[in-house]
């Protein structure tokens, strides 16, 4: 059955999503995320964000993007961008949907996700530790890892405008610690109109 085209738009839409193109990170414990949520991770510290395409031990790395963030442990306040689809680690390809401000006092850290209008926040995926890199233990070593879904810290937004997270320092972080931040992010939906009602023909005259 031949399908009215404003319906068929709606489908199309809710398919592709809005134009944040060609993200290749989509990537969260064992599954793809389809168009239309993506990738997003902050960026900033006292290192700027280092891409995890550059010096991670690990091959597989050219299928992922993202940073890792060095920040030191006096008490202080850093905020670091969250930006959407960079794939590349190309922030200026990105789209800068919130933030994440890390604060430390006392040693502790707490960490609050603030969202962007703009998008819909799902999930929070969050490493911090002395390496710059998240390590998943195996029995015979310890694999690096940059897939968000093995992240320690991780749970749902559940509508929330932010989230906070509080972690201890680790003792073995004397002067500075690392933090990789990511979160699955969506469109706004688009609500599609009602399907149109067929007009009946009228009754010819007798």
């Amino acid at each position: 059955m031949k399908q009215p085209a404003a319906l068929l738009l709606c489908v199309s839409a809710m398919l592709v999503g809005k134009a944040l193109a060609g993200d290749d990170n989509t990537y969260d414990g064992d599954e793809w995320y389809p168009a239309p949520c993506y990738s997003a991770w902050a960026k900033g510290g006292l290192n700027n964000g280092m891409c995890v395409e550059d010096g991670y031990p690990n091959p597989l790395s050219k299928k992922s993007w993202g940073w890792t963030n060095k920040i030191s442990t006096a008490d202080g306040t850093t905020v670091l961008t969250l930006y959407a689809n960079a794939s590349g680690c190309d922030a200026s390809q990105g789209e800068n949907v919130g933030n994440v401000t890390v604060v430390v006092a006392g040693g502790t850290a707490t960490f609050t996700y603030a969202v962007s209008s703009s998008v819909n926040f799902e999930l929070y995926h969050l490493y911090m530790g002395r390496s710059k890199w998240h390590y998943i233990k195996k029995p015979t070593t310890d694999v690096a890892s940059a897939n968000p879904g093995k992240f320690p810290e991780q749970g749902e937004f559940n509508g929330a405008g932010a989230v906070t997270v509080s972690v201890s320092v680790p003792a073995e972080c004397t002067d500075h610690f690392y933090v990789m931040a990511h979160a699955k992010v969506c469109d706004p939906e688009t609500p599609c109109p009602p399907t149109p009602v067929p007009t009946p023909a009228p009754t010819p005259a007798p």
